[in-house]
């Protein structure tokens, strides 16, 4: 019976996906309807991930655009970068996504969030909701 048990164990333990995200937070001031964000896209990006924290941030009923670096309007009030890493485990998913909101004239960062998850735990979500998700949390209220 023992080593039956201890099997179950380790295969329950091996069976668990590996998940997690963090955030700060912008504060409510830099959440309201007249503040303009300006998403980077990067060069080497093919997924369009700029395009998808934009629809996110005008979800959250503020101004979004997005395009190359060189593109942000003068008068935006904050620059938003990310970086994105994939992994492949039998397909490829999004292992990590992190998204910072900065001061345009200074590059200080006001706001961060990060996901990460495994190829377990990335089962059943399309990157695109990860993502989403992700950037979303840059608006929640919450600790």
């Amino acid at each position: 019976m023992r080593p039956f048990a201890l099997s179950f164990i380790v295969l329950s333990m091996i069976g668990i996906g590996c998940a997690g995200s963090s955030s700060t937070p912008l504060l409510a001031s830099a959440r309201e309807r007249t503040t303009t964000f300006y998403v980077e896209h990067h060069a080497a990006d093919g997924r369009a991930i700029d395009q998808i924290i934009v629809q996110a941030f005008r979800s959250r009923a503020v101004q979004a655009t997005g395009g190359p670096p060189s593109g942000a309007p003068p008068n935006v009030d904050f620059l938003v970068t990310y970086e994105d890493r994939w992994a492949w485990d039998m397909r490829t998913y999004l292992r990590m996504i992190q998204i910072d909101v900065r001061e345009p004239g200074t590059g200080a960062i006001v706001a961060t969030s990060q996901s990460h998850q495994d190829s377990l735990s990335s089962m059943g979500q399309t990157y695109q909701e990860i993502i989403k998700r992700t950037a979303i949390a840059l608006f929640d209220d919450s600790p």
